[in-house]
């Protein structure tokens, strides 16, 4: 009967442990599952000013982008990212790296996410070379980061 007892609250123990765990694989497949698709840029900020779009398409073009499993596809050029996410953080983080064969290293894009309906706040580090992460979605002067608005595409 005790040992009933101890094995019952062990388990429940367990149980609780493990639900938080639960729960936070659960959000992040889901803001997973939510990215999926095709995204058009409708908006990019860098040095607190807004960018124009014929400027936008100078470099490394990401007025669309498609969310594919764990990858993150420019429809415009050919650059395949995985992602990560990390959803315990606040604001949310996101990690694309882009992979390269030979004596070039990973490219990584450290960065920072919001997801809301068909609308999707990135805020991204620009030159790839740089740890930095961003800590809001507005930029400043001087700094390193990317600010872009994306709409869902008509499924």
């Amino acid at each position: 009967m005790r040992l009933a007892k101890v094995l019952a609250l062990v388990v429940g123990l367990v149980l609780v442990a493990a639900a938080p765990q639960t729960e936070k694989k659960a959000a992040a497949k889901s803001d997973k599952e939510r990215l999926l698709g095709s995204w058009k840029l409708v908006k990019c900020e860098a040095a607190g000013k807004l960018v124009e779009e014929e400027k936008l398409k100078d470099g490394v073009d990401f007025t669309k982008i498609r969310f594919d499993g764990d990858r993150m596809k420019n429809m415009l050029i050919k650059l395949d990212c995985q992602f990560e996410l990390n959803i315990n953080s606040q604001p949310k983080q996101i990690t694309l790296t882009e992979k390269f064969q030979g004596p070039d290293r990973d490219l990584k894009y450290y960065g920072i996410y919001s997801l809301d309906g068909d609308e999707l706040k990135l805020c991204l580090n620009e030159d790839c070379k740089s740890d930095k992460r961003p800590v809001d979605f507005p930029t400043k002067k001087g700094d390193p980061f990317i600010f872009s608005t994306y709409k869902r595409e008509n499924k």
